[in-house]
């Protein structure tokens, strides 16, 4: 059973990516150099592990045999073994926490048979003892994010806060968003101390993109955006919007100049433009933000990608242009922001 890891020498270290064969198709996961090596051979042998139990038909025996060797009294310490040089301490306290409350109502089951009745149930508790629509959304976030680690480690066959998303969300009143100024913006940006850093600011302010477009969020998922995939003779750009889709946007004058520069000066690279996790990313443009001294109560990552949005609607776009653009599922969110524009204008009038 083939299985390669490569090494991937960069000026910021040493990456590493595994090739294996699946479904008749060759495979990579690409781990930056943040991850030590022996987290990138741990991986590499579960993954032989559970090739074998495919090859052999034996895959609902090894979901049998992950699922009832992990109980959610096992997350907590689970958690901080996997995900510890993969997300920031604040992320894995976040997750710990949901894991803990939700255990805390429906008990210490198996992972793999949590499912939608449990989920209600928790949500039906939490809402009794007055937690608000806000705080329980946020706990199913992170419980989502804990279940797509198991899912992707083959610890549990499915993520039912993914499958049941919709039907689990808590409707929350709208808020009015808060933007970023021009000035607030080219300030942050000043106060980046990398040139990887200021590549992903420049991209997410020019496309409005998210974060888990660029930059990898765990050590288990490639598909972000790559520096051979940008078409810089036609100016577009590819970012990876949900469900894995590639949209090609077009790339803005200013971004343009700044990609084809920094391209010349890395000669002619390859492979994923921006080499850190997106967790690195955010905590990069906070620094920078403090720096700046721009206290809004916004986050840098999606106040940059509001910002975006706010200037298409005051541009004239329509919330269809901007679903397609910033890559909503539904155009309600979109809506929003037209909405927002309008009263601004609405607002600017009144002073005239």
């Amino acid at each position: 059973m083939s299985l390669h890891i490569k090494k991937i020498h960069l000026k910021s270290g040493t990456a590493h990516q595994v090739f294996y064969w699946e479904y008749g198709r060759q495979r990579t996961k690409y781990f930056p150099p943040e991850i030590p090596l022996k987290i990138v051979k741990k991986w590499a042998i579960d993954k032989k592990r559970e090739l074998a139990f495919r090859k052999t038909g034996l895959m609902d025996y090894y979901h049998e045999m992950m699922t009832e060797s992990m109980l959610l009294s096992n997350l907590p310490s689970w958690i901080m073994k996997e995900r510890e040089h993969l997300v920031s301490r604040s992320t894995l306290v976040r997750n710990i926490g949901a894991v803990k409350n939700f255990m805390e109502i429906v008990g210490d089951l198996p992972c793999g048979s949590v499912d939608l009745p449990h989920i209600k149930e928790f949500i039906q508790a939490r809402l009794k003892k007055g937690m608000q629509a806000e705080g329980i959304n946020n706990d199913m976030r992170n419980l989502r994010s804990v279940w797509s680690v198991l899912r992707e480690n083959n610890v549990v066959g499915s993520n039912p806060f993914s499958d049941h998303a919709k039907r689990i969300r808590l409707s929350t009143p709208v808020k009015e968003l808060e933007v970023l100024s021009l000035d607030e913006i080219e300030q942050c940006f000043q106060h980046l101390d990398s040139p990887m850093i200021r590549d992903a600011f420049m991209i997410i302010r020019y496309t409005g993109c998210r974060r888990r477009s660029i930059a990898v969020k765990t050590g288990y998922w490639s598909n972000v955006l790559q520096w051979q995939e940008i078409d810089f003779k036609k100016g577009y750009i590819p970012i990876i919007q949900k469900g894995n889709h590639r949209k090609l946007i077009p790339l803005h004058p200013d971004l343009h100049s700044w990609l084809l520069k920094r391209f010349v000066e890395l000669g002619n690279p390859t492979g994923n433009l921006i080499t850190c996790y997106a967790d690195t990313v955010t905590r990069k443009f906070k620094k920078a933000f403090l720096a700046a001294g721009i206290t809004k109560k916004i986050d840098p990552v999606h106040g940059l990608r509001h910002t975006a949005a706010t200037k298409l609607a005051e541009a004239g776009c329509t919330a269809a242009d901007i679903q397609s653009i910033l890559g909503w599922e539904s155009i309600e969110m979109a809506q929003k922001y037209v909405h927002l524009s309008m009263e601004r204008k609405r607002d600017v009038i009144t002073n005239l």
